[in-house]
Formats: C-alpha cells, structure tokens, sequence
C-alpha cells in the first residue's frame, strides 16, 4: 500500500487528466455599454451591434457624440506658423444629444436603457475618458467613421481607442452582414 502523500503514477494505458476552465465556460458580464456615435452609416451600424449587445447583457447603454476640437497648424503672409482651433457649429452641439435619441429609435433593434452624453474635445481620447469616468464594460465602435477612407482597415480614431481604451472594444465594420450600407 503506498504511503498516504506518496504521488502514484495512473494505470498503463489511462491518462491523467487535468480539469481546467474552458475558456468559452467563462462567463462575460456588461452592464455598462459605451457607443460613440458620429452619425456616419458606419457609426449607425455600429449602434445596433451596441443594442443588441446591451439587451443580450441586460446592460445599460451610453451614447456618445464628441463635438470635435481640431487645431490646426496655420500660416500667416509672413511665413510664421501659428496654430487655430477649429470647433465644430455651436448649433451643431446644442441638438447633439436630441439628434443621438432620435437616432436610437430610428435604427431598430432591441429597446434598452439608453443615456446620450456630448462631450467636446479630440475624439478618440475623450471616448476613453468618458469611458473610464462612466465605468464603461464594453466600448461597441465603427472601424471608421465620418472620415473613414474605405483602404485602410481601421480609422485613426478607432486605432486609438483600441490601444489606450479602459475596456474591451467592440469594432464594428460597415456592414456586420457583409452587404452595404444605403
């Protein structure tokens, strides 16, 4: 008989097996869903993917429309260089957070908990602030937006949200079903 602590190889023949966690018996939990939204078909999208997420969770969702501040390098007739900074329409802002409400009902899917937030300032570093400050689980985002040019596989805003973003990020792309987007 071997001793109590004495290890004992299996019998000929039979493995030894390890039980470890499957990674897809790990469970996911989100109950705070960020969307930035630019209004572009992409970021339309995206926002669906975002709602049917948020309800498949029974998470909250947060939309957000960053009023981008740009400065931009200028030149006077004297040849020195400046800076200007460029805001985007006042009027534009203002009707920011009715436009994202009048977006979320029109692009369908599942009816879920949804807050709009306008926020002003660079794009992609305000979209990781504001997820970070709202404890966002999951940032749901298009590979490209307004300016997105069709050759590159990501827009520059959504490289840097994926980098730097507190959460995991949800890129979406133009067309999740493979058509277009008209």
């Amino acid at each position: 008989m071997p001793e109590p602590n004495s290890r004992s190889s299996p019998p000929r023949g039979r493995r030894r097996r390890c039980i470890r966690p499957s990674p897809r018996t790990r469970t996911v939990a989100y109950d705070n869903v960020l969307a930035p939204i630019d209004f572009s078909d992409h970021s339309k999208t995206a926002l669906r993917r975002s709602k049917e997420v948020a309800s498949r969770y029974g998470a909250r969702q947060q939309l957000l429309f960053v009023a981008e501040t740009r400065v931009q390098p200028t030149f006077s007739d004297t040849g020195i260089p400046g800076v200007s900074v460029v805001e985007m329409d006042p009027e534009i802002v203002a009707n920011a957070e009715e436009a994202l409400d009048e977006l979320n009902a029109s692009v369908g899917g599942p009816g879920v908990p949804t807050t709009c937030h306008v926020e002003e300032g660079d794009v992609a570093q305000t979209i990781v602030d504001v997820a970070d400050a709202r404890e966002a689980d999951l940032i749901v985002m298009a590979t490209r937006g307004l300016t997105g040019i069709d050759r590159f596989v990501l827009g520059s805003n959504t490289e840097r949200v994926l980098r730097t973003a507190p959460c995991p990020v949800l890129t979406v792309p133009a067309s999740v079903d493979g058509g277009h987007n008209d």
